[in-house]
Parts: C-alpha cells; sequence; structure tokens
C-alpha cells in the first residue's frame, strides 16, 4: 500500500513476526533531492566528550559546547538540514534525540534543528568500551 509519506518527519510504527506483541518506533524524513545537508557527529562535536555526552546531563551537568545551538541555528537559515550521526547504539535513539531536545536550551533558548539520527547497531556496552580504546 501507499506509505502516504509527506516532506519532513514522518513517524512509523511497526512489528516484526519474530516479536509480534512488541511495538517498534522509528523516525523516516523526506527531503527533496536538492536540499543541502550537514552531517555532524554529536559525540565529541556536540557534545564537549564522547564519554561525557553519554549521561552528564542526568547529572546536571551541561555536556554540549558553548554556542553549539547558535551556530547550528545559523546552518540552518542557511538553508541546510542537519543529519546527527553517533557511535551511541540504536538502543539509545530515543534517549539521544531526547539530548538533542535539551542541549542550550536553559541557557540560551536556543535549540538544535531536529533532523534524521543515525546510530551503530551495537548494543549499548560494546559502543561504549569502543569509544573508550578509540581514546587510548
Amino acid at each position: 500500500g501507499d506509505l502516504e509519506l509527506r516532506n519532513g518527519l514522518n513517524e512509523l510504527s511497526f512489528c516484526v513476526s519474530s516479536a509480534p506483541n512488541t511495538r517498534f518506533c522509528a523516525e523516516l524524513w523526506v527531503w527533496p533531492a536538492d536540499v543541502a545537508m550537514v552531517i555532524c557527529d554529536i559525540d565529541g562535536t556536540i557534545t564537549r566528550s564522547d564519554v561525557l555526552g553519554y549521561g552528564a546531563h542526568k547529572l546536571g551537568f551541561d555536556a554540549a559546547h558553548a554556542g553549539v545551538c547558535e551556530a547550528f541555528q545559523g546552518i540552518e537559515r542557511q538553508g541546510y538540514r542537519t543529519i546527527y550521526v553517533s557511535a551511541r547504539p540504536i538502543t539509545k535513539a530515543a534517549k539521544t534525540r531526547h539530548l538533542l531536545a535539551l542541549v542550550g536550551q536553559a541557557e540560551s533558548g536556543f535549540e538544535m534543528p531536529r533532523g534524521p539520527l543515525i546510530t551503530t547497531s551495537e548494543r549499548s556496552l560494546a559502543a561504549l568500551v569502543r569509544s573508550f580504546r578509540r581514546k587510548g
């Protein structure tokens, strides 16, 4: 059937035959083919540290670089759309989107532009260990 996708964010939910009692949610973004895009790594680019970005906000620390929201709002005003990438596991996608929604709002009133998030398919511990090993 027709998915009836619209320009921008499309929220999806689905089940798979191997887990019929579980509902999965996903975001599918549709943009025109000629849209200009910026790809931004979250961990260490938006946040000051790969590791601190995982949970510093829960402890009351602001893990984001100062001015990052203002910079990305300026990029968006120039007509660019943002795609976020992260080494965080896909199981943390909702929490990562929540972190992006919180970045900058307390101090500046600016917020990060909404956009697709691409994560790794690794589990949480494996992704965190790989992040530590890259730094060493």
